[in-house]
């Protein structure tokens, strides 16, 4: 892979963008090599947008996946959790989830 952006003591720390042999591309904030803080992971139409801690998204986020489905809300170590709109092909609602299991309806 590639990485063009901000170093510190030998670290890619600050802004920058990786580029993975996979195909995957994320852009945004690093911290001691890892993606740590605001970013956007980018694969074949899909996006990973918000919070990420050594890598993982973590926090608030959007999700959008090339096959129609988005996600807005909140996640943990890259699950969702808690109350999230959740949108498949044009039509949202709000849902409740615990560790990426749907728990219904989120009011």
């Amino acid at each position: 892979g590639t990485y063009k952006g901000q170093w510190a003591s030998g670290w890619k720390h600050g802004l920058g963008v990786q580029k993975y042999p996979s195909g995957y591309v994320y852009e945004g904030e690093f911290r001691k090599n890892a993606a740590t803080g605001e970013g956007k992971l980018a694969y074949k139409g899909n996006t990973w947008e918000g919070t990420f801690c050594n890598g993982v998204l973590d926090g608030a986020c959007r999700i959008t996946l090339a096959n129609g489905v988005a996600f807005e809300g909140t996640v943990s170590n890259g699950l969702r959790c808690g109350e999230g709109i959740l949108t498949i092909h044009g039509i949202s609602g709000k849902y409740l989830f615990d560790n990426d299991v749907d728990m219904g309806g989120g009011g």
